[in-house]
C-alpha cells in the first residue's frame, strides 16, 4: 500500500492518543494558556480556548474511530472482488497526496484570515492560538475528507454489483451494519463540531458584520476576507453537511433494495423449476425478504443531531450575519 509519510505519521500519532492523554494535553493546553492570557489579555478568552479544545478532542477522537473501525470494515468485505476493488480505491485516496495538501491548505488559510480579520495579536499568546488552530483545522479536514470518501465508498458500492452480503435479511450484512455505524458517528461528530466552529467563528467576528458588507468605505482585504470566510462556513458546513447526509441515507438504501433484488432473483429462478411444496418455501422466502428492513437501524434517531445542529448553525449565522434588521432595511 503506497502511503505518504506524513499521513502514515499523522494516523499514528493520532491512534496513540487515547482518552486519558487527550484530557492531559487538552489541560495542560488550557492552563499554559490561562498564563499567556494573564500576560496578554484578551476577551472571553475561556469560552473561546474551551470551544476550540472541544472541536479538536471530538476530531482526534473521530479520525482515531474511522482508523479502527475501517480495519473492521475491510476485513468483513474480503473475497468479493468487487468490493475489494473499491476497497482499494478509498485506501489510496485516505493516504492520498491530496487529503494532505487540502488539510495544509485549508489551514493555513484559516490561519491568514484570523491574522487579517485581527483575531489574535502579534504576541507569544498570538503565536500559541495560531498554533492551536493551525492543528485543530489540520485535523478537522483530515477527518472531514476521510468521512467524504467513506461516503463516496457507499455511492460506488449502491452502483455495483456484489456477492457479499446476508441473502436471507440483507439489512442485516455485517460490513453493511459497520460502515452505517461508522458514517453516522463521524455525521454525528462533524455537525457538532460544524456547530462549534459556527459559533467560535461569531464570537471573534464584528458584532456589525453587515455594516461591514454594506459599507461605502471598505478595508478591501479586511471586507473579502470577513466575506469568503462567511460563504466558505455557510457552503462547507451549513449546506454540504445536511447534503452529505442525505447522499449517504441514499446510497444505505439503494444498497439493501440492490441486496434484496438479487436475493429475489435467486430464489424466482428456483420456483419455476421445484415441486409446488418447495415453491411455496421459496415464495415465502421472497415475501420475507421484500418485508425485511430497508436500512441497517432506525434512520429516525440518527438525523435528531443533524436537524437540531442544522438549526443551530441556520440560526448563528443569521444571528451573526444579520444583527440588525433595520439597518438592512435602511439600505434597500
Amino acid at each position: 500500500m503506497n502511503e505518504l509519510l506524513i499521513t502514515k505519521i499523522t494516523y499514528r500519532i493520532i491512534c496513540n492518543i487515547t482518552l486519558s492523554k487527550q484530557i492531559i494535553i487538552s489541560l495542560f493546553a488550557l492552563v499554559l494558556g490561562i498564563c499567556l492570557n494573564y500576560i496578554f489579555p484578551i476577551s472571553a478568552f475561556l469560552i473561546k480556548s474551551l470551544l476550540v479544545l472541544l472541536i479538536l478532542n471530538f476530531l482526534i477522537y473521530a479520525v482515531r474511530k474511522y482508523i479502527i473501525s475501517i480495519d473492521e470494515i475491510f476485513i468483513e468485505i474480503s473475497g468479493d472482488p468487487i468490493l475489494n476493488a473499491i476497497k482499494r480505491r478509498l485506501n489510496k485516496k485516505v493516504n492520498s497526496l491530496p487529503i494532505v495538501l487540502i488539510s495544509v491548505t485549508v489551514s493555513l488559510y484559516f490561519v491568514s484570515i484570523s491574522i487579517i480579520l485581527k483575531f489574535t495579536d502579534f504576541n507569544l499568546f498570538g503565536f500559541f492560538e495560531l498554533g492551536i488552530l493551525l492543528i485543530t483545522v489540520y485535523v478537522s479536514i483530515i477527518g472531514y475528507m476521510q468521512y467524504v470518501y467513506l461516503v463516496e465508498f457507499l455511492v460506488r458500492i449502491s452502483n455495483s454489483t456484489f456477492t457479499n452480503y446476508s441473502t436471507f435479511y440483507p439489512a442485516n450484512t455485517k460490513w453493511l451494519i459497520l460502515s452505517s455505524k461508522l458514517t453516522n458517528y463521524c455525521q454525528n461528530i462533524f455537525f457538532i463540531t460544524g456547530s462549534l466552529y459556527i459559533i467560535l467563528f461569531s464570537t471573534f467576528t464584528p458584532v456589525n458584520t453587515l455594516e461591514i458588507l454594506t459599507s461605502q468605505s471598505k478595508d478591501w482585504i479586511f471586507f473579502i476576507s470577513l466575506l469568503l470566510s462567511w460563504l466558505i462556513i455557510i457552503v462547507a458546513i451549513v449546506i454540504a453537511f445536511p447534503l452529505t447526509t442525505i447522499i449517504k441515507n441514499n446510497s444505505i438504501k439503494v444498497i439493501i433494495e440492490n441486496m434484496k433484488y438479487e436475493s429475489i432473483r435467486k430464489f424466482e429462478s428456483k420456483i419455476t423449476y421445484n415441486e409446488p411444496t418447495v415453491q411455496l418455501d421459496y415464495m415465502g422466502i421472497i415475501r420475507e425478504i421484500k418485508k425485511s428492513d430497508n436500512y441497517p437501524f432506525s434512520k429516525r434517531n440518527n438525523l435528531i443531531i443533524p436537524y437540531l445542529t442544522t438549526s443551530l448553525n441556520f440560526i448563528t449565522v443569521v444571528n451573526s450575519i444579520f444583527p440588525n434588521i433595520k439597518y438592512l432595511l435602511e439600505k434597500i
